[in-house]
């Protein structure tokens, strides 16, 4: 930024595009030709999914999406804030919809009765705010996020998301990437002390550890400034949590066979990015583990589909969809691309990795569809048996229940919104923190139990 009465930086955008060095750098990098960006749209590699027997689609859909914002405290700290993360978990009636459909004027109460939300809201510390029973604003974020995992269920009476860690965290062979959350832990090789619920550390300092410290999140938090990371990695473990909690609630009071008439929808990828990445293959094998569980009952798998919104991706798909002279619609409707390492690295995401794209994120694997009304969708299924996960190749039955999943697709298009579908649109309504007036809100709240501080 230029000081008061300085010239703004035109003079340097001026001597930066003229450099030789920047126009080397810039001729000697990898260019592609418009033929070769759009990717692999030819004939034989698009498939039309047989629809057959797919008539009869599943009675619910249920959504999960989450949303954060961070607010400021006015407590005599700079920078002090506080970060509200919103989950939502949306129930979408099918059977209703199809039925009020062949009404030409449905009441709204019944309208209303199609769609059933539930939605929670969690607060985490950030810079410069500290809880009075913690000794640090880090040790009151790591204490918050520990309880707040411990107050949410998907059912009042089933287990709660934390004891729902504790299980995904049993499958964590190993701690060798964990450390004591105290920079000053005497020990002298700093190792992490696994354990369950809330413990202290074995050292001379008796500090408290607790067990959602191996989640590392609170390695994001920021000592003098926001912590928009550390709110976003808490949010999406939040949303993994309470997928796998719902299917092993239904486990617990032996509904697995309700799976039979549910579809589950996931605001995102089926990935878990950033400090606790190592949850992606504790919860792929719980998926697993809770699918052949269902199978046994009702024959069939999980229909589960991760959608992503936005992303390179998604903008991909738009270019494939596109021809060289900018008209859309060469992507012929209700076919599906399923995708490769060798297509994603090709034409997605330059990289010459020998690993798998997403080995370590990923819990399931990606595929363009474009629906039979025209929208773009990228969706995701997961790696339900061992043979899913062979990125080398992209057969129809390394996706679980594709046939259904895209005609699900075709059911849920949304008519306001290009390329979503219904669920996640509301979920997403129920999730999203408001941004202008919602934020304001949030702010008053926060001053006001801030005055009035602990009861």
């Amino acid at each position: 930024m230029p000081n008061t009465g300085e010239r703004s930086g035109y003079i340097a955008l001026s001597r930066i595009a003229g450099s030789e060095k920047v126009r080397g750098f810039l001729a000697s990098c990898v260019v592609r030709s418009p033929a070769e960006r759009g990717g692999a749209s030819k004939a034989e590699e698009l498939l039309r999914i047989d629809q057959t027997g797919c008539d009869s689609l599943p009675r619910f859909v249920i959504a999960i999406d989450g949303s954060w914002t961070q607010v400021p405290v006015e407590n005599g700290f700079p920078g002090a804030e506080v970060g509200f993360v919103s989950v939502a978990l949306v129930l979408l009636d099918l059977e209703r919809i199809r039925h009020l459909s062949a009404e030409q004027f449905p009441a709204p109460p019944e309208v209303n009765r199609t769609v059933r939300t539930g939605a929670g809201e969690l607060v985490l510390p950030g810079c410069n705010v500290q809880r009075s029973d913690a000794r640090d604003p880090k040790h009151s974020f790591r204490h918050q996020l520990f309880e707040e995992l411990a107050s949410i269920r998907s059912a009042d009476d089933g287990e709660s998301l934390l004891d729902t860690y504790h299980a995904l965290l049993s499958y964590k062979s190993s701690a060798r990437d964990e450390r004591c959350p105290y920079d000053d832990c005497p020990k002298d090789t700093q190792s992490f002390d696994r354990g369950l619920g809330a413990y202290t550390c074995s050292c001379s300092l008796q500090r408290p550890l607790y067990s959602t410290d191996a989640l590392r999140i609170h390695e994001s938090f920021n000592l003098t400034g926001p912590s928009g990371q550390a709110y976003g990695e808490a949010m999406q473990v939040i949303e993994r949590l309470l997928l796998i909690n719902f299917l092993r609630t239904l486990e617990q009071k032996g509904w697995l066979d309700s799976l039979a008439q549910i579809a589950l929808v996931v605001d995102g990828p089926l990935a878990v990015f950033g400090h606790p990445a190592w949850l992606k293959d504790a919860i792929s094998k719980e998926l697993q583990r809770l699918n052949q569980a269902a199978k046994r009952i009702t024959g069939r798998d999980i229909l589960l589909l991760g959608i992503e919104k936005s992303g390179a991706f998604l903008e991909h798909f738009i270019r494939l969809d596109t021809s060289t002279t900018g008209s859309p619609g060469t992507f012929p409707p209700g076919t599906v691309l399923l995708l490769t390492d060798a297509y994603i690295k090709d034409h997605i995401v330059l990289t010459k990795s020998e690993r798998p794209y997403g080995y370590q994120t990923y819990f399931g694997r990606k595929f363009f569809y474009k629906t039979r009304s025209g929208a773009r969708i990228v969706g995701m299924t997961p790696y339900l048996e061992e043979g899913d996960s062979d990125l080398s190749v992209a057969f129809p039955d390394q996706f679980p229940r594709l046939p259904e999943a895209v005609a699900l697709l075709d059911a849920l298009v949304s008519s306001r919104h290009p390329d979503l579908v219904v669920p996640l649109v509301e979920a997403h309504a129920q999730a999203t923190i408001a941004r202008g007036l919602g934020t304001r809100v949030l702010e008053q709240l926060v001053k006001e139990l801030v005055r009035r501080g602990p009861r």
